[in-house]
């Protein structure tokens, strides 16, 4: 694994976790970003939270493929 891939993966991770801790605790900063700010507003601090939550797993699945260094079928070194 190259450094770059080492980077990425480090700061997806970092951020996943955040993301997962904001949703799991009553932390209430992430909800003045203004996406989640509108799902709030539209549906509700749930709504939000599951969005929050949705985020946090996504980059961290994000950080898993960049750490094992998951290609395509299609692509060759």
């Amino acid at each position: 694994m190259r450094a770059d891939q080492i980077l990425v993966a480090a700061v997806a991770t970092s951020l996943g976790t955040l993301s997962l801790v904001a949703a799991a605790t009553g932390w209430a900063l992430p909800y003045r970003l203004r996406s989640l700010a509108a799902v709030q507003r539209k549906w509700g601090q749930p709504a939000a939270r599951g969005v929050l939550l949705l985020v946090g797993l996504l980059l961290l699945a994000l950080a898993a493929v960049i750490a094992l260094d998951l290609r395509p079928a299609y692509h060759s070194q």
